[in-house]
């Protein structure tokens, strides 16, 4: 089903920025918004065979070199470029672990300090063609070569959370709703900033009020995700995906959560955390994860502290609203996806889940020939790698 939002018509508001003279004039866009609805009931997910989606034959099991010069402590943030597995460890190592195709430890990069291509924080990193580029300590772009060695960075005048490197070396910016009065001297401050390879901003998007004192902190982590050669932005307060190019940003998906969905006013930054009920907020639901092939659309959303799976075919309109999966090919403690590898999604768990789940198998009466597979895994897998888990939907 199209839909055109807010309800008949979307109006999205770009701040196009151009020098002259000095001075910057300030240029308005409306996109009109001709995109698909989706009706979610999240009241109503299951516990789903992975047979009942997924294609057995596609399946991929890759379980992530673990020693102790590289020991990854979280598994933040999985990309997939040129034949490499790319993970960052944001909390913990403050690193970037590099992996072939196999998952055989290849190098590590990246870490916490003072000196050149050391940072503090670590927020979001991407990768291109040209290497690997870190967003570190707010408002700095350290840029590797893919071997790891530092090439040089570039600082912005404002503060960010997450980035994405779109195409022509230009960058978006997720600010997080951070305060940057010294950025935008005004009480309007904006979600999303589009920048040239220097970071200097050229369009500004999703406009807030600010007061001074943060409001609207988001209750999810807003960011940016890469399908099928399109860049997605989701925000962390809404029901809507966005298409986002270094030319135009555009609604997709409008998923509709009925009375669970957050307050509209609160969606627009008309409201803030304080003037939504509790109530509101606390049942709410938060997009997570997307995924687009051909016509099958897939999200992740929070709902009652649970992250669901929901699945949508709009060729035959056939759905599944999954909130936990049970592996019956090869038996293993399979998460909710959270990546995307080209035409496969990708789901991560701890070794150390093997164990436990290998208990839980034999008080079914599952024989140790019948689960060859997780066999197999658990004897040479249980110090707390990380496992990959990449298939095809069905």
């Amino acid at each position: 089903m199209r839909y055109s939002n807010y309800y008949s018509l979307i109006t999205l508001i770009l701040l196009l920025l151009s020098c002259k003279d000095g001075s910057v004039e300030v240029a308005e866009i409306k996109v009109k918004g001709d995109f698909r609805k989706i009706k979610v009931d999240a009241e109503k997910s299951s516990i789903v065979k992975l047979s009942k989606f997924a294609t057995p034959s596609s399946i991929e099991i890759i379980p992530l070199e673990f020693n102790q010069k590289n020991i990854l402590g979280s598994a933040n943030k999985i990309l997939f470029f040129d034949h490499k597995i790319y993970v960052a460890d944001f909390s913990i190592s403050k690193a970037i672990f590099v992996y072939d195709s196999s998952g055989h430890f290849l190098s590590k990069f990246g870490k916490a300090g003072r000196g050149p291509g050391e940072y503090l924080e670590l927020w979001d990193f991407d990768v291109t063609s040209k290497g690997v580029e870190l967003l570190a300590d707010d408002r700095r772009i350290l840029r590797f070569t893919h071997e790891g060695s530092f090439v040089n960075e570039i600082a912005t005048r404002f503060y960010s959370f997450k980035f994405k490197i779109l195409s022509d070396n230009k960058y978006v910016f997720y600010t997080k709703y951070r305060e940057n009065t010294s950025f935008f001297k005004k009480s309007v401050h904006y979600n999303i900033i589009l920048t040239d390879q220097k970071g200097t901003p050229e369009m500004f998007a999703f406009p807030y009020k600010s007061d001074g004192s943060g409001i609207l902190f988001p209750l999810a982590a807003s960011h940016f995700i890469s399908s099928n050669n399109k860049t997605y932005f989701i925000p962390s307060v809404g029901d809507t995906i966005y298409g986002i190019s270094d030319k135009m940003i555009s609604p997709i998906v409008f998923y509709d959560f009925g009375e669970k969905s957050l307050p509209r006013d609160y969606q627009k930054n008309k409201i803030s955390t304080e003037e939504a009920t509790f109530k509101q907020i606390a049942s709410a639901t938060l997009l997570d994860f997307f995924y687009q092939k051909d016509s099958t659309y897939v999200c992740n959303y929070n709902y009652n502290n649970t992250i669901c799976l929901y699945i949508y075919n709009a060729s035959n309109g056939e759905s599944l609203n999954i909130r936990g999966i049970i592996d019956d090919i090869n038996y293993l403690p399979i998460q909710i996806p959270s990546s995307i590898d080209g035409d496969k999604i990708v789901s991560v768990f701890n070794s150390s889940n093997l164990i436990e789940m290998h208990d839980l198998l034999r008080e079914h009466g599952k024989t140790d020939n019948e689960i060859k597979v997780f066999k197999n895994l658990m004897d040479q897998h249980t110090n707390g790698e990380f496992i990959l888990v990449k298939y095809k939907l069905n």
